[in-house]
């Protein structure tokens, strides 16, 4: 009979408990649990069902909590060849950084193209998300003029950052326009930079003797991209003439751009070399 007292009294207790917040040391618990004193636990915490990794900490996410690190990004992939491309956010990874370069402009004779723009974005993600990518593929050199460089987009759905590729010369003499970058949906924690010219196609002369005279012609270097440490420029021909005739011996050919996002070197005859493709880094922690 006892035991069905104490039974029957156990039943309301329990929904009682279940309904209402339980507090330790607290007698007027705020929360569902809501302990007033030390806490000290020998097992593992777990946010959300997932349990951190090693150096990770409990951060809010504004509604809730999340495990993140508070060391920087650590970890990244990056992505250089031009056309489609994808990312999986992998398991535990909640934000990304993402760094993206659109692509150079082709050299010229008379200049070196122009680098892409630069554009920089920290976004908010779930584990499994895909991030999709374009990296733009530099345009090809020409005598006079030459075509934009390709853009790089990185998208998360419905949002997208785009680097613009650098700004191809549209007419002899001149050069390329540089570029930076925009967003399209919703993005924080972004900015972006211009691109670089490249140099122009310059030339000087001596007479060597009273019958020979010398004429350097340096074509133009590409533009440097920005966001890279110590980039280096991309060098132009250089022609050395006497008397108006080349002297091959002191040819030096031009070459493809060093870097990621760099313009093409100008050049002689058609022109230089083409501009590098674009350029995608993804950090996470």
């Amino acid at each position: 009979m006892k035991q069905f007292v104490l039974i029957v009294l156990a039943i309301p207790f329990s929904f009682f408990c279940y309904s209402q917040n339980v507090g330790i040391g607290n007698p007027t618990p705020a929360e569902k649990l809501d302990v007033n004193g030390n806490v000290n636990i020998t097992g593992t915490i777990k946010a959300n069902g997932v349990t951190g990794q090693k150096g990770q900490v409990l951060m809010s996410t504004g509604t809730g909590l999340s495990w993140g690190s508070t060391a920087g990004y650590r970890k990244s992939k990056s992505f250089s060849s031009s056309g489609a491309g994808s990312f999986t956010v992998p398991a535990g990874v909640t934000e990304v950084m993402i760094e993206a370069w659109g692509a150079g402009s082709g050299g010229t004779v008379n200049s070196g193209g122009t680098s892409g723009g630069y554009a920089r974005t920290v976004k908010s993600v779930n584990p499994g998300d895909v991030i999709n990518l374009s990296i733009g593929l530099g345009s090809n050199y020409g005598a006079t003029t030459t075509l934009n460089g390709g853009n790089t987009t990185v998208s998360f759905g419905a949002d997208v950052l785009t680097a613009f590729g650098g700004g191809g010369v549209v007419s002899a003499g001149t050069k390329g326009d540089p570029k930076s970058g925009t967003f399209s949906g919703s993005f924080d924690n972004t900015y972006f930079f211009y691109g670089a010219e490249g140099k122009a196609t310059s030339s000087s002369g001596f007479l060597k003797d009273v019958s020979t005279y010398v004429e350097i012609v340096d074509y133009g270097s590409g533009g440097i991209p920005t966001g890279f440490m110590n980039p280096v420029a991309s060098p132009g021909d250089h022609l050395r003439y006497e008397n108006g005739t080349s002297v091959t011996a002191a040819t030096v050919v031009s070459q493809n751009p060093r870097f990621p996002s760099a313009g093409g070197s100008a050049g002689f005859g058609l022109g230089g070399w083409n501009g590098a493709s674009g350029f995608v880094v993804i950090w996470w922690n």
